[in-house]
């Protein structure tokens, strides 16, 4: 039996890559604008790998793959990367942020607790209307990399945060 193409017509549309906004719903700890942030966000966004633990059962020669009850998401390499504005204060928000975790000039740190917000990547239909969410919860920045200085290049400076997190959690959106 041929496929019928009328019924590839019928499908709905497809998700776009394109259409998201990361949005940090709490703020940014230690004051940072949270709306420029998440605006000077615009390049690849990788959702982690969702993983669990799985063993093996033999039995004469032969093995049988089980999941088990651990999980094995990595939660220490979320890596977002963001645009530096000319006065650098999208790199001073997130540098404070940074230094509440552990302030490598005085050896002081913050609680935990202190350094982590929330996340949420939300994907979008074409006229940007929330379709999925995406919540990481106690988001907190493990390091960020600046990009190399070249007198060769037009192109806009980037930061590259890489953040730890606890849980991510898909969320409905709701409808109107």
């Amino acid at each position: 039996m041929g496929v019928n193409i009328d019924n590839i017509f019928l499908l709905a549309d497809d998700a776009m890559k394109s259409q998201y906004t990361l949005i940090f719903p709490e703020g940014i700890p230690g004051g940072g604008n949270a709306e420029r942030i998440s605006l000077r966000m615009n390049k690849e966004f990788q959702m982690p790998e969702m993983t669990w633990y799985t063993y093996k059962v033999y039995d004469h020669g032969f093995y049988v793959p089980k999941k088990g009850m651990l999980q094995e998401v990595d939660k220490e390499s979320l890596q977002v990367q963001v645009r530096i504005d000319q006065q650098w204060a999208v790199f001073d928000d997130l540098w404070n942020w940074g230094q509440l975790s552990y302030n490598q000039n005085t050896g002081e740190g913050g609680g935990d607790a202190e350094f982590r917000t929330s996340l949420i990547v939300q994907a979008e239909d074409t006229k940007q209307k929330a379709v999925k969410r995406f919540r990481f919860k106690g988001v907190g920045i493990k390091g960020f990399n600046i990009d190399a200085f070249n007198m060769e290049e037009g192109d806009p400076m980037y930061v590259t945060l890489t953040l730890i997190w606890n849980e991510m959690m898909p969320e409905k959106v709701q409808q109107n």
